[in-house]
């Protein structure tokens, strides 16, 4: 069973070590495709035999299709995740052991994404029973084309392992909010994106995990359509109180809060930037994204 796993990194001297030894002796070949770090990541990822592939940064979905078109062509199965995740024992037993007896049908394995947030694990809040699907066959998956909160899908069907991904990023939380603030760029042209119809909807007969499915649909039919900033207060009053996640203690209540309110607050509040912007210059929609969010919008998206 021939296994691949991207990794993609930008600075991350702090976590590529942990994350490319979490798939010793599951994956044939290692891929490190790196935007540009300055520090030393791409000599411990070499040291540690990793394939190191450079591209410039343009999102998520981009750099990992890019990266697709990189691995060898007999790779069967492929193993994606961020430079700050690993695998978990139990994950990495059920690869060596499970994934060359599945069924043919099965494109996909979705596994549970546990987050450590400023060394807590995060159980409640909706955030312990998330699943991703991080683990398809090769030639078998499809990328939404997205900026922000992007996902895979599988032609085949999908199933389940037990085992988990684990991310645990070690950066302060100034790090973690300046990445917020940048991701937040990308939630709020996605917002315009689909408000303006910027892009076409397309219709692609992939699977995905089901609460990714329910995810795109009361985000895109509910959540769009309530007050800005109303909205923001909704979800994190969701998550805290109604799926418990005030049971995770103090650090839970900072990572509850700044992922569910600040930083939802923080799209909307770029959002309105972007329209006020609009309503007062007449531009157009495209030049006040980019001259506000600095995103270029294709003709062609």
């Amino acid at each position: 069973m021939n296994i691949a796993a991207i990794i993609l990194s930008f600075n991350e001297e702090k976590h590529i070590a942990r994350c490319i030894q979490s798939l010793k002796d599951v994956a044939n070949n290692v891929y490190v495709v790196d935007s540009g770090s300055t520090d030393n990541t791409v000599q411990i990822a070499q040291s540690l035999g990793a394939n190191v592939l450079t591209n410039k940064w343009l999102n998520h979905a981009t750099q990992f299709r890019w990266a697709m078109k990189k691995i060898s062509n007999d790779t069967e199965w492929v193993v994606r995740l961020d430079a700050d995740e690993y695998l978990s024992d139990i994950l990495k037993y059920e690869l060596k052991t499970k994934l060359g007896g599945l069924n043919d049908f099965i494109d996909g394995i979705a596994v549970k994404r546990k987050i450590i947030f400023q060394g807590k694990q995060i159980i409640f809040g909706g955030v312990g029973s998330i699943y991703v699907l991080r683990i398809f066959r090769n030639g078998q998956a499809y990328i939404t084309d997205r900026w922000m909160d992007e996902h895979i899908s599988v032609k085949g069907k999908v199933t389940k392992f037990k085992g988990e991904i684990y991310d645990n990023n070690l950066n302060n939380l100034t790090w973690w909010i300046n990445k917020h603030n940048n991701y937040a760029n990308f939630e709020a042209f996605e917002i315009l994106r689909l408000k303006y119809k910027l892009a076409p909807k397309k219709l692609v007969s992939f699977r995905a995990p089901l609460n990714v499915a329910l995810k795109k649909i009361i985000k895109e039919n509910l959540y769009l359509i309530l007050p800005k900033g109303f909205r923001a207060f909704i979800y994190f009053f969701y998550r805290y109180f109604f799926l418990l996640g005030f049971l995770d203690g103090y650090i839970g209540f900072i990572f509850h809060f700044n992922q569910a309110f600040w930083y939802r607050a923080l799209v909307d509040s770029k959002v309105t930037e972007v329209e006020n912007y609009h309503k007062k210059t007449g531009k157009t929609i495209e030049d006040c994204i980019f001259y506000i969010l600095n995103i270029k919008v294709k003709n062609n998206d």
